[in-house]
């Protein structure tokens, strides 16, 4: 076993590529609203609040209307008392009617949000803003021209301007939201100027009537508009942040894979101060038989594509059965079984992988991916030494202890008893499925230790 480590895993490119800028139209979008993952997520986040807010808009004009339209019957006299004239029920169901299909309308167009270009799509939102603006003004309005009395500007109508500027933080947008903020104080200052002649009293005195406390209602509902987009952008760039973040992490786990398994690297991650800990564990060396005559016929190229067939493979059985496969020893590998995650069915796992990669072997020589090959595996289980070892500038993550080498000892018996795979008795009793069916050859002596270990075959289930 001398050649050098080989890793049959690719890093494809891609993943180490590509930006999360959010340029273009208002730092959201840039020409392409789908350039890049963070902004494609960006993307679908505000068309999901857009066409969630028109169904909540349609769901509330709805069941207001559900209850006035009884209610106005039942409680006529005192709605005429308060308004002093005729209810209006006609308008006023025209004006939840109307609201309930705009938000339908609105949740239906932004539905197929993959189908838009960047500047149509920002079109759509600034004319939904302006609509959702207006509609306060529309209900203030009519509220004054219902009861003709300049008490009825600070009527809850007043408060949806609030509450429709403080929903346009969500769309993520700084200028959008400062657009809502100015509609809705220019709407205010135009029922206020326009709706009653006695709303609009210069001098007066009286604060629902002077001009200049209109100015000032016109003031702060503008600066909530510039909160709500304060707010926007600073929630962008945590996102963007969030999403910077998560690249990198996805970018470190990628480097990783080339080294480590994927849950060996999740697991060394998201450790601050390491993961060792002792654990029962099943180790599998595999071994490729006469590598040293086939590698002399080839060449280097030949040799690494020959070796990186038969790893991708294996990788994927091994991986596939719970286990990892922590070293490649040149013409062979190091595979671990319950570790770094415990794993109480380790050992059938990796019964069930040894003979799953002869099988793999035995079909990338049918189809002549690769030429005949034969392979050498042993298992043993045992108590073991799991996690990063070295300095704090260079560590690796490993397994170490007597149960290594017994395994590593036991695949070198398979030239011995002319057999492919071999487990101890350990094993065996750990793996009642794969183990009654395996064949006993016997105690045997293993260099390095006192006791003899009994070992079994594993060769017939292969067949």
């Amino acid at each position: 076993m001398t050649m050098p480590q080989l890793d049959s895993r690719r890093l494809d490119t891609t993943e180490l590529t590509g930006t999360l800028s959010l340029g273009g139209l208002n730092g959201l979008f840039g020409n392409n609203p789908h350039e890049d993952e963070l902004s494609r997520r960006l993307f679908a986040l505000v068309c999901r609040a857009e066409g969630l807010r028109g169904r909540a808009l349609a769901s509330i004009s709805i069941g207001i209307l559900a209850l006035f339209l009884p209610a106005s019957f039942i409680f006529e006299a005192r709605f005429q008392s308060l308004l002093g004239a005729e209810l209006p029920r006609v308008g006023i169901t025209q004006i939840l009617l109307g609201t309930s299909l705009y938000g339908l309308l609105s949740a239906w167009l932004f539905r197929s949000r993959e189908s838009y270009a960047s500047r149509s799509f920002q079109v759509m939102r600034y004319i939904n803003a302006t609509i959702e603006a207006l509609m306060p003004t529309i209900l203030l309005y009519s509220v004054l021209q219902w009861v003709k009395d300049p008490l009825a500007i600070a009527s809850p109508p007043l408060l949806f301007y609030f509450i429709f500027i403080g929903l346009s933080a969500l769309r993520f947008d700084f200028l959008l939201a400062i657009y809502t903020g100015t509609v809705a104080a220019v709407g205010y200052l135009a029922v206020a100027r326009f709706s009653l002649d006695g709303l609009w009293v210069p001098g007066s005195g009286v604060v629902l009537t002077e001009p200049l406390s209109h100015l000032e209602r016109a003031a702060i509902i503008f600066a909530c508009g510039v909160i709500a987009g304060a707010v926007s952008t600073q929630s962008r760039r945590l996102l963007r942040k969030i999403g910077n973040a998560q690249r990198d992490r996805e970018r470190v786990r990628a480097v990783f894979g080339r080294h480590v398994s994927d849950v060996v690297a999740k697991k060394l991650l998201s450790s601050a101060e390491g993961i060792q800990a002792e654990r029962e564990v099943v180790v599998l060396f595999l071994d490729i038989r006469n590598f040293t005559s086939f590698s002399e016929t080839k060449t280097p190229k030949e040799v690494v594509t020959y070796l990186n067939t038969l790893f991708e493979a294996f990788v994927e059985v091994i991986e596939s059965h719970g286990g990892f496969v922590n070293k490649f020893l040149g013409d062979g590998l190091m595979a671990v079984f319950g570790a770094p995650e415990d794993d109480p069915d380790a050992a059938e796992h990796a019964c069930r992988a040894s003979t799953e990669v002869v099988a793999q072997a035995a079909a990338l020589v049918s189809d002549g991916s690769i030429p005949p090959t034969a392979l050498s595996i042993g298992l043993h289980k045992g108590l073991a030494l799991t996690g990063t070892v070295g300095p704090s500038t260079r560590q690796e993550y490993t397994v170490i202890g007597d149960t290594v080498n017994t395994a590593a000892r036991v695949e070198a018996l398979n030239r011995q008893f002319e057999t492919t795979i071999l487990i101890t008795d350990a094993v065996k009793l750990a793996a009642p499925a794969s183990g009654d069916l395996a064949r006993p050859l016997g105690p045997v002596s293993v260099k390095g230790r006192e006791e003899s270990v009994q070992v079994y075959s594993l060769d017939h289930t292969c067949e």
